[in-house]
């Protein structure tokens, strides 16, 4: 972790001892994979793969909020599901899944709102070019309303992607419910 990593580790300690029923928990996310993309593309001389970028940071994202949670798993329950005669694919499908379910919900919402609203990444690195091969939805959006000044169509834009990613959730949340 660098000096900005340090710094917010040192302000979480702090706010943890004004408010000591909150713990705020700083994890470095690797950044190794897509740095070597990324200088892999450059020196190749080829366009940056921008999804694969978005993949490696949101991939990263998921696993540390699964792999809190699964940490998080009472050693007791998979204890009582062994003594009823529970096996290994059986401990995984009916408790660790289920108790997984919400952080996997959630992560999932996230991720696809994320990545329908993609703008940081082709608009830094390739400007959408070449010939628009990165081209976003948002940085579709970005260029109507703010480069041609068609403000109604990024507005429209705006509302499509809007009503997308709020039935996406939806349904993915519809997909996550608890069988409960």
């Amino acid at each position: 972790m660098g000096a900005e990593g340090e710094k917010l580790g040192t302000l979480a300690d702090e706010f943890t001892k004004q408010n000591p029923n909150i713990t705020v928990k700083v994890t470095p996310i690797t950044w190794d994979v897509a740095h070597q993309k990324l200088i892999t593309s450059v020196a190749g001389r080829q366009t940056p793969d921008v999804s694969q970028l978005g993949t490696t940071w949101m991939a990263e994202f998921g696993k540390l909020g699964a792999l809190d949670e699964v940490q998080g798993i009472p050693q007791e329950t998979y204890e009582a599901a062994r003594m009823d005669g529970a096996g290994r694919w059986q401990e995984f499908r009916h408790v660790t899944l289920p108790l997984l379910r919400p952080t996997l919900a959630f992560v999932a919402v996230v991720s696809s709102a994320g990545y329908l609203q993609l703008f940081e990444e082709p608009f830094v690195m390739t400007g959408g070019g070449p010939v628009d091969r990165t081209i976003s939805v948002a940085m579709h959006m970005y260029e109507q309303g703010f480069g041609f000044f068609n403000l109604g169509y990024a507005g429209a834009i705006a509302y499509v992607l809007f009503v997308a990613i709020l039935v996406l959730t939806v349904l993915q949340l519809r997909l996550f419910r608890s069988a409960t």
